[in-house]
């Protein structure tokens, strides 16, 4: 998946160096998080998928995510929402530049930056057939 990086959005307060969030009960611990990473990495539009802890730290980034500890920070704020909200499974943000998806795949979150057309079908149905396969 070919383009220009998405720029992450700034927050208005960030998440400090020891703010961890609980594991969230929205997404099973069988999800084959390097599956849905490639699977991710393969659809029209995305520009890169990141793989963080439940502190926003990468642990694995694919493809040109723009600035990674940034996003790093997004995801550890949505860690937050989720954490209060057991009904909600995922965060996607659409700004000017583009989207962001990010998920819980206990204990780790599993994130990607793409287009502003990006299908945001096709990644959640990557993320089902992959939970349905487990």
């Amino acid at each position: 998946a070919a383009g220009r990086p998405v720029p992450v959005p700034p927050l208005p307060t960030r998440p400090t160096a020891t703010t961890t969030a609980a594991v969230s009960p929205g997404r099973p611990a069988t999800v084959d998080v390097v599956g849905l990473a490639a699977a991710w990495a393969a659809l029209d539009g995305v520009h890169g998928v990141g793989l963080f802890d439940g502190a926003g730290r990468a642990v694995e980034v694919r493809g040109a995510l723009a600035d990674p500890r940034e996003l790093g920070s997004l995801v550890a704020a949505g860690a937050a929402l989720l954490e209060r909200s057991e009904a909600l499974r995922s965060v996607a943000i659409d700004t000017p530049h583009g989207r962001l998806v990010a998920v819980p795949v206990r204990p780790q979150w599993l994130a990607l930056t793409g287009a502003a057309d990006l299908n945001l079908g096709a990644v959640y149905a990557a993320l089902a057939a992959l939970e349905e396969e487990r």
